[in-house]
């Protein structure tokens, strides 16, 4: 297996983990009504937890020697992509839905594309760009729902848009910081923060008690909220070691994968379980077809990087 295919792998875990962490999501949401606040908050301990463990039963100090610089960049970014980014992304789905959110949301791939290539010198040749619009195209198609689009641009709107922004201007603010450390601790640390500066908007929001929400919830939803935290590490941890290796830009529309990867866990969720509530789309063809739009998008990048090695 050759390098690019084994990062090209790490990326498809981690919009596996994604995906999977976003059924759980949706599932705590509807089903056990836990709030958004609440599932980011736990699952950003967990997963950051989940991370540095290893490092600190083995005695390792990572982070002994880091410029002042390095951890000023791993705070920005943390904040970005850990706490800021979920704030704004529930904002935006309390405005227009979930539906629209998301569809908004893959912009995210296009504006790492451009600041990667703008303050990361990363080289984007026209293939790479048809492989981008195509990877965009197939996440557009199977994430759209005809009831949930109009061509009105509101607050909701406006703040789905900066949310994808600000997700890729914190993934591109990292890029540089792993390529010196261990993307394993960084993204652990990450969490952590975002996990830090959460805690702080829930002590300061009306009737968001985190003893009253921990005293109602039952083995289940804390067993739900366990495997968010879980997912979320190991999506975040596979996606930064293989940013390192293959690119901020080239990883996004990889990572654009995980809408069909979620369509899909969603249709066999409801299927088993129907008492769940889960949200499947409404057009299954759309859907599939916006996958194999992602798919062909995916060997066309992987082409290419063969190419160039």
């Amino acid at each position: 297996m050759t390098p690019t295919t084994r990062y090209t792998l790490y990326v498809l875990i981690a919009a596996t983990a994604g995906a999977v962490g976003l059924v759980i999501t949706e599932i705590a949401l509807r089903f056990y009504s836990v709030t958004a606040l609440f599932i980011a908050l736990v699952s950003n301990l967990i997963g950051g937890i989940l991370l540095l463990a290893p490092t600190f039963i083995r005695g390792e100090t990572p982070w002994r020697g880091w410029p002042a610089a390095d951890w000023l960049r791993l705070l920005v970014s943390s904040l970005a992509i850990y706490a800021l980014g979920f704030l704004l992304l529930y904002s935006a789905i309390s405005h227009i839905g979930a539906g629209k959110a998301s569809l908004l949301g893959r912009l995210e791939a296009i504006f790492i594309i451009v600041l990667a290539v703008l303050f990361l010198g990363e080289r984007w040749s026209t293939r790479h760009w048809v492989a981008s619009l195509l990877a965009l195209g197939g996440a557009v198609v199977a994430s759209f729902n005809p009831a949930a689009w109009n061509l009105s641009l509101g607050l909701g709107e406006l703040i789905s848009i900066l949310t994808a922004f600000v997700f890729s201007a914190g993934i591109v603010i990292l890029k540089p910081l792993l390529d010196r450390h261990d993307g394993q601790f960084i993204t652990g640390i990450g969490l952590l923060v975002g996990a830090l500066l959460l805690g702080g908007v829930m002590v300061f929001t009306p009737g968001a008690s985190l003893n009253e929400m921990w005293g109602g919830l039952g083995w289940m939803a804390l067993l739900a909220l366990g495997g968010r935290g879980v997912c979320l590490g190991v999506s975040w941890a596979t996606y930064n070691i293989a940013m390192r290796h293959l690119g901020a830009s080239r990883c996004a529309v990889i990572f654009l994968s995980m809408v069909f990867i979620t369509v899909a866990l969603q249709l066999v969720g409801n299927a088993l379980a129907p008492d769940l509530g889960l949200q499947v789309p409404e057009n299954l063809w759309m859907t599939l077809m916006g996958g194999c739009l992602i798919c062909a998008a995916i060997v066309l990048l992987h082409r290419q990087a063969q190419q160039d090695t």
